[in-house]
């Protein structure tokens, strides 16, 4: 049929994909409701990506732009197409026995269509949990195909994976981390980029964030005296402002520091309890010579 045609189109001339995709639409736009149409339209592209590896990127892009036709998020195609991987899951066990390569192929074209489809701004979970049961397979039953696989499928997508699936994903590269000194040289160097490149966020940092350099204006400098506050902190001008305010209204006339030692008679001179009777003799003293000190100059 159509579709068939523009597959087999696509995998010897994938540039034209940008040309394809507006027949595509136009083919599919009418029929997306109708699940028979879905359906054979997913047993297609799904296939084709299992066995033809260089049509893998360009049939998760096909998945992408059939599911992007639908407003709906559970829209016909994309139920085909968790029914079609769920079917496969199960076959998986089976295809490990004497198709391994089948398997290998669903990993890696899941890897891709686990990016690509994103349309409603999210992953699809059901997939990236389907790529992860499908590495442990391959894991468990070692091979340096296998192996190779499974680094690849991780070097793809192992960022989306360990944010969605975290916990399931320890396994896998745990597995990997023990086979790395026990396979030949050259996969147990591919085992070990990955192993880097997970332990670099999968190639991804977060920039760091430079808080930016206040300039200091010097022209706003001045000689004004700087208080501190019990805790030995400079009091900012709030705190400041409030202390002059209250002790305005406790003494109107501070503003003349002789007219207040002149007018409290010996109040000064009261020495705090904690005192011994030998300091408080010499307080009570000081303060008297101060006062009359200032009758002096007055």
């Amino acid at each position: 049929d159509m579709l068939s045609h523009i597959i087999k189109q696509l995998t010897d001339q994938p540039g034209m994909y940008e040309e394809v995709q507006v027949e595509i639409k136009e083919m599919f736009a009418d029929l997306m409701g109708s699940r028979f149409v879905m359906s054979n339209a997913v047993e297609l592209i799904f296939d084709h990506s299992i066995n033809e590896s260089n049509f893998r990127y360009m049939g998760a892009r096909l998945c992408q732009l059939l599911d992007s036709l639908s407003l709906q998020q559970s829209n016909v195609f994309r139920t085909m197409l968790c029914l079609k991987m769920n079917h496969h899951k199960m076959e998986m066990e089976r295809f490990m026995l004497n198709e391994q390569h089948i398997v290998r192929g669903t990993t890696l074209f899941l890897a891709e269509l686990y990016i690509q489809m994103q349309n409603d701004g999210a992953r699809i979970g059901e997939i990236g949990e389907c790529i992860v049961s499908s590495m442990a397979l391959l894991l468990n039953k070692q091979g340096p195909e296998n192996v190779k696989c499974v680094c690849q499928s991780l070097k793809l997508c192992g960022y989306e994976l360990e944010i969605d699936c975290g916990v399931l994903l320890v396994g896998i590269v745990n597995s990997l981390a023990q086979l790395e000194t026990s396979v030949d040289v050259s996969t147990g160097r591919l085992i070990r980029s990955v192993l880097d490149l997970k332990a670099n966020r999968w190639g991804r940092s977060a920039p760091i964030a430079v808080a930016p350099i206040q300039e200091v204006n010097h022209y706003d400098c001045n000689d004004s005296p700087v208080f501190y506050g019990p805790d030995g902190q400079v009091l900012t001008e709030e705190e400041s402002s409030f202390l002059s305010a209250q002790a305005s209204a406790a003494y109107p006339n501070n503003n003349n520091f002789e007219d207040y030692l002149d007018n409290d008679g010996d109040e000064l001179a009261d020495a705090e309890p904690e005192m011994d009777l030998e300091i408080q003799l010499a307080f009570r003293e000081f303060v008297q010579t101060q006062k009359k000190t200032s009758s002096q100059i007055k």
